[in-house]
């Protein structure tokens, strides 16, 4: 089983542009239980949230999620869905 280790900023900025979306869509895709995403019954995705992932403070940056330690600046959810994805398929 592939380890998936996410951080997801929840500082107030990253907050308010969209990181509680990030964190639903990836929430979903752990709760879904179709034929579908058997690719996806393969990978262990851990989501932490901090307000320190966005360190050091960047403008314009956020949202900022880390995925295994790589970092996303002005992250949505169709970025880190297809991240995730690429690595289902590794």
């Amino acid at each position: 089983m592939k380890k998936v280790n996410l951080e997801v900023c929840v500082c107030t900025e990253c907050v308010m542009m969209g990181a509680m979306e990030i964190i639903d869509a990836i929430e979903g895709l752990k709760s879904l239980e179709t034929d579908m995403t058997d690719m996806y019954k393969e990978l262990d995705i851990e989501v932490k949230t901090a307000s320190s992932v966005c360190a050091p403070k960047k403008l314009h940056a956020s949202p900022v999620v880390k995925i295994n330690g790589e970092r996303f600046e002005k992250a949505n959810s169709a970025m880190i869905m297809g991240k995730i994805s690429e690595l289902a398929y590794k």
